[in-house]
């Protein structure tokens, strides 16, 4: 038994550095039987809405292509292709519970847009990246046990970090912003009267 467990960590930790380092949109899923197939994911809701992906996405009506890793019978990644072939949806079971610690999802051209990854399945996601053009251009971030993503970083083009937006009050809301110039902070803004927008900044240089 405790074989097993420090396998599945080991495996969890290897894959789980992949993932963080790399897009992964070009892994190949060959030798994976065609599945059955569902509905495509519903196009993203606005902010005040619960969000269609990990949790509340029905995934049973793509055809789908599935990878075991471990050779259980058991599909560790699952790829969901849309009825025009491309690649709309991938999850990975990196602890092999069968259930999926992260979701990646792909445009109507089937390239990498968002990934999603969960700590904790009882809580939900814990950390979302969004890309453009394979590049990360943006990651949130939950913190303590709010049910929101509160820390926000931003990115340019070359992986720079260009700002960093925080709910420092945990009441829902960005409050707080830093931005940086060569890594460097050079100027925070707070917001003190609750309207979302910065009030008052402070230099850095």
């Amino acid at each position: 038994m405790g074989a097993v467990k420090k396998e599945r960590g080991l495996v969890v930790l290897a894959v789980g550095a992949l993932l963080l380092c790399a897009p992964l949109a070009g892994l190949g899923c060959s030798g994976a039987a065609r599945g059955a197939a569902a509905e495509a994911p519903s196009a993203p809701r606005a902010a005040s809405e619960p969000r269609l992906r990990h949790g509340n996405l029905d995934l049973s009506g793509y055809s789908a292509d599935a990878v075991d890793l471990r050779f259980d019978g058991e599909g560790t990644v699952i790829s969901y292709h849309r009825r025009d072939g491309t690649l709309a949806v991938r999850t990975f079971d990196l602890d092999f519970d069968g259930q999926p610690e992260v979701l990646e999802h792909f445009d109507a051209s089937g390239v990498l847009i968002e990934r999603e990854l969960v700590l904790d399945h009882e809580r939900g996601v814990d950390i979302v990246q969004y890309f453009e053009g394979g590049v990360m251009t943006r990651r949130d971030l939950r913190v303590g046990y709010a049910d929101d993503l509160p820390i926000r970083f931003f990115y340019d083009a070359t992986g720079s970090l260009q700002r960093v937006e925080r709910d420092s009050r945990f009441r829902g809301q960005i409050d707080l912003w830093e931005y940086y110039e060569e890594g460097r902070l050079v100027r925070t803004g707070m917001d003190l009267n609750g309207n979302g927008r910065p009030d008052v900044f402070q230099s850095h240089r």
